[in-house]
């Protein structure tokens, strides 16, 4: 970390860093590199492995404890301590920034996310149906299933976004809800009504678990007008679920493993019309370049 500052405080514009959260925003991003020509190409930083940091580093500067956190404390830190003027670019989910009040602000240098995070550029049919031929090696999915895919996806948010909203500081991960999911008639379907009390019992007061799957009735009626699913499916439930059915489907036993999904979302869906087609892609490709 120090030398990270130290090269923009004693460089201020002559070097250029792009910071991003996890795997599948480096190979993203690296794509993008390749596709611009410049004198001086960034340097593309992983937060969550290329940096030592501090222990109380994120409390210095009042981020969250996350990827994300991590992105936009360092660019705030090196901001401060190097200068306004350091050429560094900070890449981060918008996750739940639209659906939360007051919504958060973020420092200069920090780019969001088009969608809800850098998965969903890869959420298409045409895409996830390629991941299931060529990646699994199982069949193409219908039109049902994939709508039903979609579903299951919105739901999760939703229980992600009420437990935000209400403070339910409970995790919520694949192996908690793994065992509520099924495919019935070309369908996936989530046993909500099993899910709740597994999930909660015995880790909130009684009443929080008796209101809890109404507050996630409210906020899937506030986002309801939201007509593109990219925008309220987190990135980690989709994983999550593509490795899941690849277990399910019988698919190649490397895909079993969610950490394998994001190099097989960036070598299947990757392209190249990217950067005209998206303004996170655009406002990269010019910081890039410039």
């Amino acid at each position: 970390m120090d030398s990270l500052v130290a090269s923009h405080a004693l460089e201020t514009g002559a070097v250029k860093d792009i910071l991003v959260e996890g795997v599948l925003d480096h190979k993203v991003i690296t794509r993008i590199k390749s596709q611009c020509s410049c004198s001086a190409p960034p340097n593309i930083v992983r937060v969550d492995q290329d940096l030592e940091l501090p222990s109380n580093f994120l409390q210095q500067n009042g981020c969250a404890n996350d990827n994300r956190g991590l992105v936009v404390a360092v660019v705030r830190h090196i901001k401060k301590k190097a200068g306004s003027a350091s050429r560094i670019l900070g890449i981060i989910d918008r996750d739940f920034d639209d659906f939360i009040e007051p919504r958060p602000i973020h420092p200069d240098g920090i780019l969001r996310t088009d969608f809800a995070n850098l998965e969903m550029y890869f959420n298409s049919r045409e895409v996830i149906e390629n991941i299931c031929l060529f990646g699994f090696g199982v069949s193409p999915m219908t039109d049902a299933f994939y709508n039903s895919f979609l579903k299951v996806l919105l739901r999760i948010y939703c229980i992600r976004l009420a437990k935000k909203k209400n403070s339910v500081f409970v995790s919520l991960e694949l192996d908690q809800y793994r065992g509520f999911l099924r495919i019935e008639l070309s369908r996936l379907l989530f046993d909500e009504n099993r899910f709740f009390p597994s999930w909660l019992s015995g880790k909130v007061q009684p009443q929080v678990l008796q209101e809890f799957p109404g507050k996630v009735d409210e906020v899937m009626a506030s986002i309801k007008s939201v007509s593109d699913a990219r925008y309220s499916i987190h990135g980690h439930d989709f994983t999550a679920l593509l490795s899941w059915l690849c277990a399910e489907m019988g698919g190649a036993q490397i895909y079993r493993n969610q950490a394998a999904i994001p190099g097989l979302l960036a070598s299947t869906g990757f392209r190249d019309d990217f950067i005209e087609r998206h303004e996170l892609f655009r406002s990269i490709g010019a910081f890039i370049r410039n």
